[in-house]
């Protein structure tokens, strides 16, 4: 069985790229088409590293290999989205304020739908 770490990571990778996806990309997709295609492929990357780290042991050095990949496309990802010119600044720029808390509120629900059906 993998250890509780790694299930979490997965959960949590997995979580806030159903929210985005969902919601927030699609929100912002006409004023920053070619970000959010790019998110949207490195989603899919990390999905494909940690489907990779499923097929090795914990204390195969190959796990550690993928983890430090995941743990750096992670970083990269959020810093790509948060910089100054980011997704997340574009969002800032062209919504108000009622509709970045309404976003928040459907990515939320989204979050908790993915946690409910990751747990069962």
């Amino acid at each position: 069985a993998l250890p509780i770490f790694f299930q979490q990571i997965e959960k949590e990778i997995l979580a806030h790229g159903e929210m985005e996806e969902q919601v927030f990309y699609p929100a912002v997709e006409e004023f920053a088409p070619g970000q959010t295609e790019h998110a949207i492929k490195e989603h899919q990357e990390l999905k494909q590293i940690l489907s990779e780290m499923l097929q090795f042991e914990v204390d195969d050095d190959e796990f550690d290999t993928r983890l430090m990949k995941l743990m750096e496309r992670v970083q990269n990802h959020v810093q790509e989205e948060e910089s100054s010119n980011g997704i997340l600044a574009q969002a800032r720029k062209q919504f108000d304020d009622g509709r970045l808390q309404e976003l928040a509120k459907q990515m939320q629900q989204v979050r908790r739908n993915s946690e409910e059906e990751l747990a069962a």
